[in-house]
């Protein structure tokens, strides 16, 4: 056989050289040739190649460039270190002077993430209002614009348990697609029928596609997971708070009877919304685990990821433990985190321990997402001559 018909695959870890975290959108690219390939989220990538030894070039937009040697094909994946450019931006705006990824006239109404790209829903300021989504790198650096037909009046978007994005409008809901050379719309749903499906579904992993079932105005929780082959439904987390809710109906009663001096709906509102307000459980996959956030009980629950057994727990902080706290988490998959926002101010969970890290202060914005240990913040910039919205990120210290 000919030197020319000869291909193996290498596989290749891109890391900071810092942090040792992977380098997600990293090219790898035969050197004195068009052959490469971008590295997944977590660093990796592999490559093929059909001639030993071969030199490979490694960039990436916030570090420095390399250059590696291999001499012959191992069994070991290559791990290659990059150092970041110390002149890096830790905040990049999208429409701001240095990118002009998004214009000015740009009117965002929403953004999301989805499989490392930033989805950006808007329209220009113009008569026609013309709708498009403009797809950017989590750089922030533009990449694609999607023009929507006159027929989709988008109204936010949606990210499902899929990790993927859809386009939603009062009465239709439609996925966003990567095609071989560009992108587009498609899968057209009856709003209703989407949001009943997609609203409870959390996460996919390599055996179970994982629901959520509240109940009871919220003080009856449950979690499954169904089997993708057999279909099959295994309830394996069933949480309920009855005592909390009978403590709401004793006062409610207690209200009714004896009206106060403020105004009732203030305090009923009180009493629902802060007093006896629901815990919020929440469920997330890192890695082989699915970890319980059980805040009725305290604690976070670890349960297999293959067998759905429960093989652990720890003791959330003490203030957790508090309908004070008792927000969403936030979920950072591609740093495997979770964080809770409370006065403004971003708090890290570790999933180990337990424990509370105070994080960054929280920048007044119509939203927040956190992806690749960067919080990404939709705001509202207002000049003497100028109104609009722009997406920026920072860096969670």
């Amino acid at each position: 056989m000919g030197q020319d018909q000869f291909h193996d695959k290498i596989s290749l870890l891109v890391l900071d050289k810092n942090t040792h975290q992977g380098i997600g959108n990293a090219n790898v690219v035969l050197k004195d040739s068009n052959k490469g390939a971008a590295t997944l989220p977590n660093g990796f990538c592999r490559l093929t190649v059909n001639h030993f030894p071969i030199k490979l070039i490694v960039s990436h937009v916030a570090y420095y460039d390399s250059e590696i040697a291999i001499s012959r094909l191992g069994e070991d994946t290559i791990t290659i270190f990059l150092e970041p450019r110390m002149n890096t931006l830790e905040e990049i705006v999208v429409s701001g002077a240095r990118e002009r990824a998004i214009p000015k006239d740009f009117y965002i109404i929403d953004f999301s993430i989805c499989e490392s790209k930033v989805f950006v829903l808007g329209f220009y300021n113009n008569v026609k209002r013309n709708y498009e989504v403009k797809i950017l790198n989590t750089l922030l650096e533009h990449q694609h614009s999607l023009e929507l037909t006159d027929t989709i009046l988008a109204e936010r978007l949606f990210t499902d348990c899929f990790n993927q994005c859809h386009i939603l409008t009062k009465s239709s809901a439609y996925q966003i697609i990567k095609t071989d050379t560009t992108w587009d719309v498609c899968c057209k749903y009856e709003i209703d029928s989407f949001h009943e499906i997609m609203d409870d579904c959390l996460f996919q992993t390599k055996k179970y596609l994982f629901f959520k079932r509240i109940g009871n105005g919220g003080y009856t929780q449950s979690f499954y997971g169904v089997d993708l082959e057999t279909k099959k439904s295994n309830h394996f987390i069933q949480n309920d708070d009855i005592s909390r809710f009978k403590q709401l109906a004793d006062e409610l009663n207690f209200l009714k009877r004896h009206p106060p001096s403020i105004r009732m709906e203030f305090e009923v509102r009180f009493v629902k919304e802060f007093m006896y307000k629901p815990y919020r459980d929440a469920l997330i996959n890192f890695g082989d685990t699915i970890f319980h956030f059980n805040f009725k009980d305290g604690k976070i629950d670890y349960y297999s990821a293959k067998e759905l057994m429960r093989i652990g727990a720890t003791k959330l902080d003490s203030s957790l433990i508090s309908s004070v706290w008792n927000d969403e988490l936030i979920f950072d998959k591609v740093e495997r985190k979770a964080f809770i926002i409370w006065k403004m101010k971003l708090y890290e969970i570790n999933t180990v321990t337990g424990k509370l890290i105070a994080r960054n202060k929280i920048k007044p914005s119509y939203k927040q997402l956190i992806s690749g240990g960067h919080i990404f913040y939709l705001t509202g910039i207002e000049k003497p001559l100028e109104r609009y919205k722009m997406v920026t990120r920072e860096k969670i210290q």
